[in-house]
């Protein structure tokens, strides 16, 4: 979550369909109708024949996919030639939680948003591994949620790899302590993982764009032009994070503020 000019990106991947042999190694499973492993069957070969109709059945009303969708885009673009390989299914009974541990996903999605839409849903989280011949596997995280009761395709994200020890990535701390950029940093409620970087109204240095980041979580935010005032909710590691901002200007890097999260 961001307040004020908070850019946002997307990832895009290449590649397709066919069906193996689930492996379930985690748990007892939701209240969702069918193999979740299904939907994504379901959705590789509609997008190996360009069923644009039908993906958007597949695809859950409230994931950002169905944006793409509706121009006629497809945001997970899978071509022909992959087929599906080793499938695991890594989390049964997900939360969004689980969904924010995933590389991108705090760019990509809002918190509260996402528990407002789908927080109530049963999630489950399938790693795919997508083969061709020739070519190295593609290995993704599905995030499949429920909607009327039903399995749907919410997102294709990636596993963001955690050290063992968060400590052994840290930098040293650095203080931004003229509050040229940074008014202060506060941490939300220990169970959720959250901080909240607050951006000084007064700026004492020039920067045409501030970088937010939590270097462990993967959560980046940007916020460009007029930046003063300016806030994020950083999602973080739960075993340590390093939150680190960094002012840009005109391409030269500065990181004003370095300082670690210690559960």
């Amino acid at each position: 979550m961001t307040g004020n000019d908070g850019t946002e990106t997307t990832t895009d991947e290449n590649d397709s369909t066919s069906s193996t042999t689930t492996t379930d190694t985690d748990g007892s499973g939701g209240d969702g109708t069918g193999d979740p492993t299904e939907v994504i069957d379901a959705y590789l070969a509609a997008a190996k024949n360009d069923d644009l109709d039908a993906m958007r059945d597949i695809v859950h009303s409230s994931s950002p996919m169905q944006n793409a969708l509706a121009q006629d885009k497809v945001m997970f673009n899978i071509s022909e030639g992959r087929t599906r390989g080793e499938t695991e299914i890594v989390t049964k009974n997900g939360s969004v939680a689980d969904i924010f541990k995933l590389k991108y996903a705090s760019v990509q999605f809002d918190n509260s948003d996402l528990r407002n839409d789908i927080g109530d849903s049963d999630i489950s989280l399938v790693t795919v591994e997508l083969k061709k011949s020739g070519s190295d596997p593609k290995t993704n995280t599905w995030v499949l949620v429920t909607e009327g009761g039903e399995w749907r395709v919410f997102w294709v994200g990636e596993k963001n790899e955690v050290p063992e020890n968060p400590e052994t990535v840290f930098e040293e701390p650095i203080e931004d302590e003229n509050a040229s950029v940074v008014e202060e940093i506060t941490y939300g409620d220990p169970r959720e993982h959250t901080a909240t970087v607050s951006l000084t109204d007064s700026p004492g240095i020039e920067a045409n764009k501030i970088r937010v980041e939590a270097t462990v979580s993967g959560y980046q935010a940007e916020f460009t032009g007029s930046w003063s005032g300016s806030w994020a909710v950083v999602t973080l590691n739960p075993t340590g994070d390093q939150i680190v901002v960094t002012a840009i200007q005109n391409g030269t890097e500065e990181v004003v503020h370095r300082e670690h999260y210690k559960p």
